[in-house]
């Protein structure tokens, strides 16, 4: 069996498929399976897939017959690992060469947490326009107001994750806030999460496109509030949930000229600092 499960969703990936993939195939840790779940593509995406899977023996293609959308995918496709680690990839972002060794050699390394996250780069079509670091352990009042580490970025032993009770499925509840709600549960369960220095993903992430409805926010809003509540944490509604409804009411303008500004010029800051 293999050590590591690599699992990924894809919809409609087409464009970037190719290179995340190939950004995992080619990682200096080679003992994973790479698990592809896709959730009913219309366009090529399964067809790239099926392309390197034909000289690839460590890719396992799931393939829907109809939408189910992202957390179902993800419980289908860590249901079918075999791998102690479960590390979390995005279909269109890009993982440095010695991602699964650095986050597996952690993991190996510090048997008291459960999850491990990492730094990354933000990027678009022009190139890297921020960077994210917040290093060392993640404290709950830290995960708990913003979302713990960054999804994409994580590795989690398998047996934690099905402990705390996998991804939750009700859409209306933790739409686009999956993973915050999935760092909460662990914290539940009295498992620890560390944050590693080392920027180990390339995230695109396209400031010019509002990806978040106001409806999706509000949601997220609800879903901190109740784990304020879960956790009696005071008060359960606050300033976290009002930037938050905040953000999902600026126009797109404000949204893509501030968003770039302000967080490039946070990033620089803690570049200097780190």
């Amino acid at each position: 069996m293999p050590k590591i499960s690599v699992v990924m969703t894809t919809y409609n990936d087409e464009k970037y498929i190719n290179s995340s993939t190939q950004s995992i195939l080619g990682q200096s840790f080679q003992d994973f399976e790479f698990i592809i779940v896709d959730d009913h593509s219309s366009d090529r995406t399964v067809d790239e897939i099926k392309k390197i899977a034909e000289n690839e023996k460590r890719v396992v293609l799931i393939e829907n017959k109809q939408n189910l959308g992202f957390s179902q995918c993800l419980n289908e496709g860590i249901s079918r690992a075999t791998g102690t680690y479960i590390a979390r990839m995005d279909a269109d972002d890009i993982s440095s060469p010695k991602r699964l060794e650095i986050e597996n050699d952690f993991l190996d390394s510090h048997p008291e947490f459960s999850v491990c996250g990492s730094a990354y780069a933000c990027f678009d079509d022009d190139g890297i326009w921020a960077i994210y670091k917040k290093p060392g352990e993640v404290p709950l009042k830290r995960a708990i107001n913003f979302t713990a580490i960054h999804h994409p970025t994580s590795m989690f032993r398998k047996a934690d994750f099905t402990a705390s009770g996998c991804y939750s499925t009700w859409e209306k509840k933790t739409r686009c806030a999956e993973d915050y709600d999935l760092w909460l549960k662990f914290y539940q369960h009295g498992f620890r999460i560390y944050n590693l220095p080392d920027i180990l993903l390339n995230y695109r992430d396209d400031p010019s496109k509002k990806k978040d409805k106001f409806s999706d926010k509000l949601f997220f809003a609800k879903l901190m509030t109740s784990w304020r509540k879960k956790f009696h944490i005071w008060p359960s509604f606050g300033i976290f949930q009002f930037k938050i409804l905040l953000s999902g009411l600026a126009p797109q303008w404000f949204y893509s000229f501030f968003h770039v500004k302000l967080v490039r010029k946070r990033s620089d800051e803690k570049e200097k600092q780190l």
